[in-house]
């Protein structure tokens, strides 16, 4: 589908930080929205943050196209809803973190919010390291993590890898115009397949890798089955995934390097007391929502800080 608010001539969509804030007269148009979407099942709260957004939009295209044309392309994105596509899709970019404006396109993983704790983490955990860090991104999806990562930290270098050739080709278009592009490289690999060759040893290897049961994926919103399932989906227990980096990690991570990860909320309690050789657990975090969904392992080495734990 065709991006509804897309600006005459522009050659990407816009960040939503850039969209003016609604007037009180804007409520009505709001409401209407909202009204229209939960009428075809978009559950409530969903409905009017997406009514919020998609309005917003149409105030700023506002700028650039006729009234009518405005109003067509409220309805259509109105309708692509409906149709349980996600506004982040609808809309073309969507803010992360310290990066604003980060492209999205279907079937890539959205960016979600509760993803940003990880970014939060990882700079608090690496705080007292040397300049000039080494990441592995593995499962770059959007490229969220790697381009937050490198806007936080001007001396770090990211490798990010995705199976996905579509997540390959937007983490790579989010590097260059997130100005980091110099200081990323993207490859399409695999968790099985990362090679130290290729890559080289680094300080920090952060991921949101797939951690959906198997069992949970058919009870999922519909808005979900528009993303690629293999960014999703990782076994009956959710760990298959979880466990290939792990057994890579010691490879690929230096001694006295990061394992940090995004997991399931049933997750962190049992890797707590999952032994991976060379690996030494450092601890579990919850997200915004406070659920648990953070975990970290360090590298077994002396040179270790023995007061980030």
């Amino acid at each position: 589908f065709r991006l509804p608010f897309l600006p005459p001539g522009a050659a990407r969509p816009v960040s939503p930080s850039f969209f003016p804030v609604l007037a009180s007269c804007d409520n009505h148009a709001v409401e209407q929205v909202e009204t229209r979407l939960t009428g075809c099942g978009v559950p409530a709260a969903e409905a009017a943050s997406s009514a919020f957004w998609l309005v917003r939009a149409e105030r700023f295209v506002s700028q650039f196209v006729s009234e009518n044309e405005c109003a067509n392309r409220l309805d259509e994105a109105v309708h692509l809803r409906t149709q349980r596509i996600p506004v982040q899709y609808i809309l073309g970019a969507w803010d992360f973190y310290g990066a604003p404006g980060l492209l999205v396109r279907p079937p890539v993983l959205i960016p979600r919010q509760e993803t940003e704790g990880l970014v939060t983490l990882v700079l608090e955990l690496l705080a007292r390291f040397p300049a000039g860090l080494q990441f592995l991104d593995v499962g770059s999806g959007s490229g969220a993590l790697t381009c937050s990562i490198l806007r936080a930290l001007p001396s770090a270098t990211v490798a990010a890898i995705d199976i996905s050739d579509e997540a390959v080709a937007l983490t790579r278009d989010n590097v260059e115009l997130q100005e980091v592009g110099a200081r990323a490289r993207v490859l399409k690999c695999s968790a099985v397949d990362i090679c130290v060759d290729d890559l080289g040893l680094v300080d920090c290897l952060v991921s949101n890798p797939p951690y959906v049961p198997t069992s949970e994926v058919a009870s999922a919103e519909p808005e979900v089955s528009c993303e690629d399932p293999r960014a999703l989906e990782a076994g009956a227990d959710g760990l298959d995934v979880v466990r290939q980096l792990l057994a890579a990690a010691p490879r690929v991570v230096r001694p006295g390097g990061l394992v940090a990860l995004e997991v399931h909320c049933s997750h962190p309690e049992l890797l707590a007391e999952y032994a991976v050789s060379g690996l030494v657990f450092g601890g579990s975090r919850e997200d915004c929502y406070g659920l648990p969904r953070f975990v970290w392992w360090w590298v077994l080495s002396s040179l270790r800080p023995s007061s980030i734990v």
